[in-house]
């Protein structure tokens, strides 16, 4: 089964932000997958729209277009009268009035009528005659039609309707009346009724026959509450508790209508979780709002972070007196302090040249208005200094701690804006034959940052809009 739109910004989202160095996760063991699960229920409202064309194609093949008999006349039950007549309907046009499916159309038509004469008095023969007309010789004349269709999703996500025809409007009425009977009434109206009749009963038909929609939401269901494998030992678990649909409605050839999925989504490091298939939920008539907002928050351990920061301070060793870091081990101190153990090596004012074992401690935070992740009250101790450099360190200190800071930063800011692009490029893709998706991706935000257990946990809320348009019912 192809996995959903839905599900490919998700894995898109998490891997960038877990899986953004060369190295792995964490040491395979035999441990179980862990993860640290949102407080709260993240809302992600899905736009819903099924095309009428379809519907109305199928509609339109259904029903005859023409009726017609002028070859020989058409006889009364009392065989006084007969007619030649046709009737053309013009094509069924569907759209969306509010809560309701209008269907509307024309029906042109033109009828001779002539009564059944004796030849003569005694005679055997008859002929037609005299003979009225209405619209043969002339431009056709119309009735117009309209049905009203009610539409509503049942629990087990089928789509049900009702349709009732209005009264037929007759635009410019025949009245050709022979021996007293109108034969325009006779012929054309029972004709419209009939018509009318096979359309509300094919709309209905051809819409409680659909699957469609049960089909495509148990689909994203069943890829929703399956863990994906976004790296080596990482998983996905979006974690979906419930699923509702709001009120059918539209504007002309769409239905529309909003999905509304709440899901704990995380990122699980270490064995693969169990598989739990939950039932996909009845539809409810809960009303979500209208857009694409997903709370949720990556897992960055140590090693990927150290990384990270070992390739900042490559890219930052540039100047007089470059630093160079090498080696890089991070390991949680007290009171929320983060500690770094590496290589170093530098040229120290007065001090000569360093080259060997550091220390860094400092809690590390995240500026939403830099988009950056720095360690504040960064400090540090040489390891192994000798007499000159323990005597410039107290003179330079400072001023080695303010540079040290300065590297130690994490610019997520043009990743942000990679992970947009991406997002929103995993958002206009075709699902299958029948479903289309299209949104975007207005932002991606960092909210916090915290320490756990060994690694970095960053929630973040990623904000757009989703649409899913189903191309057939």
């Amino acid at each position: 089964m192809r996995q959903s739109a839905l599900s490919a910004t998700l894995i898109l989202l998490f891997t960038v932000l877990a899986g953004c160095s060369s190295k792995g996760p964490e040491p395979a063991g035999t441990a179980p997958a862990s993860s640290a699960k949102p407080q709260q229920a993240s809302t992600i409202a899905i736009d819903l729209a099924i095309p009428i064309e379809p519907l109305a194609r199928q509609v339109n093949a259904q029903i005859p277009l023409v009726i017609e008999r002028l070859d020989d006349f058409e006889m009364d039950e009392s065989g006084r009268f007969g007619v030649k007549y046709r009737i053309h309907r013009d094509q069924i046009r569907m759209g969306m009035r509010g809560s309701l499916l209008r269907s509307t159309t024309t029906f042109r038509y033109g009828l001779t009528g002539c009564a059944r004469t004796r030849t003569g008095l005694r005679s055997a023969t008859y002929t037609m005659w005299p003979c009225v007309s209405c619209g043969m010789s002339e431009a056709p004349r119309e009735a117009a039609a309209v049905l009203d269709t009610t539409i509503s999703v049942s629990r087990d996500w089928r789509v049900r309707s009702v349709t009732t025809a209005q009264p037929v409007v007759l635009r410019d009425d025949c009245n050709v009346t022979l021996l007293n009977i109108d034969i325009s009434r006779w012929k054309v109206a029972p004709f419209i009724n009939d018509q009318l009749e096979s359309t509300a009963a094919a709309i209905d038909t051809r819409i409680a026959a659909d699957t469609t929609l049960h089909q495509q939401v148990a689909s994203v269901w069943k890829s929703l509450t399956t863990p994906l494998e976004i790296a080596p030992r990482v998983w996905l678990s979006i974690a979906p508790e419930d699923l509702s649909l709001g009120t059918l409605s539209g504007e002309g050839p769409v239905v529309t209508t909003t999905l509304g999925l709440r899901a704990r989504p995380s990122i699980l490091i270490g064995n693969r979780p169990p598989e739990v298939q939950r039932p996909l939920p009845a539809a409810g008539g809960q009303q979500a709002r209208s857009g694409l907002e997903v709370g949720f928050q990556t897992i960055l351990p140590f090693p990927e972070a150290a990384t990270l920061l070992e390739s900042q301070f490559t890219r930052s060793a540039s100047g007089s007196h470059p630093i160079r870091m090498s080696n890089v081990r991070m390991s949680s101190g007290r009171g929320g302090e983060v500690v770094f153990t590496a290589d170093a090596a530098f040229d120290q004012p007065l001090g000569g040249r360093y080259d060997g074992p550091i220390t860094l401690r400092g809690r590390p935070s995240f500026d939403p208005s830099t988009q950056t992740i720095v360690v504040a009250d960064l400090d540090y101790r040489l390891e192994e200094p000798g007499l000159r450099t323990r005597i410039a360190d107290l003179v330079i200190h400072g001023q080695f701690r303010e540079r040290l800071a300065g590297a130690a930063k994490w610019p997520v800011g043009p990743r942000i804006e990679g992970l947009r692009r991406s997002l929103e490029a995993a958002l206009n893709r075709s699902v299958n034959t029948n479903v289309q998706f299209s949104g975007r991706i207005d932002s991606v935000r960092m909210l916090d940052l915290r320490v756990e257990n060994g690694r970095f946990v960053i929630p973040a809320v990623a904000s757009g809009s989703l649409k899913v348009t189903l191309t057939g019912w």
